[in-house]
C-alpha cells in the first residue's frame, strides 16, 4: 500500500452492547427502523436543509440495506477494535473527518492520527458522518491523481487553496 485514506471513521466504535442493540433492531423491524436516527448523523444540517431528494435517495439505500448484511457488518465493527494495531501503518494515511459527524467524531480522527505516524487529518466543515458525500468539492480535488500527487509532495494548489481555510493538523 502507497498510500492510506481513511474517511469518518475509527479504531474502535464500541461499545459492543450499542452495536448489539441496532442488530437486534434490525433483526426485529429492518433496516428502515434506522433511517429516521441515522438521517441526522449522517448528514449536516445544511445539507438536510438544501437537498431533500439527494438526502431521500442516499437513505433509501439505508432502507435497501438487507436486513442480515447490515447485522453482519455491525457485528463485525461492534467487535473491532483495532487501536493498539493502527501504528503498524507505514503508508501516508490521509484521516479525513466531518466537523458535524456523531458517529465518528473528531476526537477518535485525532486518536487515529496520533497513532499512525505520517498521517494529515482534514476536517471538512458542513458534513457529518458521510462527508465525502456532502462535500463534493473535496471529493473531486481528492480524485486519485490528485492523491498521489498529494503523497508524492508535489502539492496540489486546487486542493491547497479548497482546504486552506480548513482546520488541517498534519502528524
Amino acid at each position: 500500500i502507497s498510500s492510506l485514506m481513511l474517511c469518518c471513521t475509527s479504531a474502535y466504535v464500541g461499545p459492543p452492547e450499542r452495536w448489539a442493540e441496532r442488530i437486534d433492531l434490525v433483526r426485529r423491524e429492518g433496516t428502515q427502523a434506522l433511517v429516521e436516527t441515522m438521517t441526522p448523523r449522517w448528514f449536516s444540517a445544511a445539507t438536510l436543509d438544501a437537498a431533500p431528494p439527494f438526502v431521500r435517495q442516499l437513505t433509501q439505500g439505508m432502507a435497501d440495506t438487507p436486513d442480515e448484511g447490515y447485522a453482519g457488518c455491525s457485528a463485525a465493527i461492534g467487535g473491532m477494535d483495532l487501536r493498539d494495531q493502527i501504528h503498524a501503518i507505514t503508508a501516508p494515511t490521509l484521516v479525513i473527518c466531518g466537523a458535524e459527524d456523531p458517529s465518528t467524531p473528531l476526537a477518535m480522527s485525532v486518536e487515529i492520527c496520533e497513532r499512525i505516524a505520517h498521517s494529515e487529518l482534514v476536517l471538512l466543515p458542513d458534513a457529518a458522518h458521510l462527508a465525502t458525500v456532502e462535500q463534493y468539492w473535496f471529493r473531486v480535488a481528492m480524485d486519485g491523481q490528485q492523491v498521489e500527487r498529494l503523497y508524492r509532495g508535489e502539492g496540489n494548489d486546487e486542493f491547497d487553496d479548497a482546504i486552506a481555510d480548513e482546520a488541517c493538523v498534519e502528524n
